[in-house]
């Protein structure tokens, strides 16, 4: 849906003899609260944690977009809206998520961050870092720039989970998965999982435009042509809610939804 030495021996001295100190001593900003504006367009990295390891090679990544939360730990992507109340932030209703199959460490990560935001966190910013505490967890979070929607043209998409409401199911048993094969230009090859045909697809202001599908008419029997209805809903105009890391698409219209692997 996008995601910051002898000098410091001698400060420390100082703090020490005087026996007292703050934040602004070590050069620091005072924490400050954040709002869903300050949020809004903005993607972060996870940098450190506290209270909590995480599995070798992982990193939180957070991305808020137009009153949209999107979340993952290293393996599948959580959205939904969200709230900050007070200086809690926190979704505003259980999250959509994609439902690749992961080891289960990290499933069990995906589960600890889904829940650190649901149950919700006290979000500030210090120092540009985005940082989010719950209990004896610390979350530091550093600005980062979201890979932009362009760099998605020119590349084949392949569809692997549909997305219904709440829900995420993967692609039926013996269908073939739909698929796309986007130009730079934009215009593209598309199978639906039944039928082919073609399409074009625009990128402007952090959304993505399709054009109304042109397809073959082959009838196709139970569970493809359900598939191929999902598709050709969501591939039809302007999307909701588009989020992108590079290699993993998530595009969203009304109740519908496709996660999307881009390679």
């Amino acid at each position: 849906m996008t995601r910051r030495i002898a000098p410091a021996v001698l400060l420390v001295a100082a703090m020490t003899l005087t026996g007292c100190g703050s934040e602004n001593d070590s050069g620091s900003e005072p924490p400050v609260p954040v709002s869903v504006g300050d949020l809004d367009g903005t993607s972060y990295l996870s940098t450190e944690v506290t209270g909590r390891d995480l599995v070798a090679g992982t990193r939180v990544r957070l991305a808020f977009e137009d009153g949209v939360l999107s979340a993952s730990a290293g393996c599948n992507t959580m959205f939904g809206e969200y709230a900050v109340t007070g200086e809690t932030l926190a979704w505003t209703d259980p999250p959509a998520s994609t439902a690749m199959g992961c080891v289960e460490d990290v499933a069990e990560q995906d589960r600890w961050l889904s829940a650190l935001i649901e149950d919700g966190a006290t979000a500030r910013l210090v120092d540009g870092d985005l940082r989010l505490t719950q209990d004896d967890v610390i979350l530091t979070l550093a600005p980062t720039t979201d890979v932009e929607l362009p760099a998605a043209l020119g590349r084949t998409w392949t569809v692997v989970q549909t997305v219904t409401g709440d829900s995420a199911t993967s692609i039926p048993a013996g269908t073939r998965r739909p698929r796309l094969s986007v130009r730079s230009d934009g215009l593209a090859r598309l199978f639906t999982g039944c039928n082919t045909g073609r399409t074009t697809v625009q990128v402007a202001e952090g959304a993505l435009t399709f054009g109304t599908p042109a397809i073959t008419r082959t009838a196709c029997p139970e569970p493809a042509a359900g598939l191929e209805r999902h598709v050709l809903a969501v591939l039809d105009g302007r999307s909701d809610l588009v989020t992108f890391d590079g290699s993993l698409l998530v595009v969203t219209k009304g109740d519908l939804g496709l996660v999307i692997e881009v390679g």
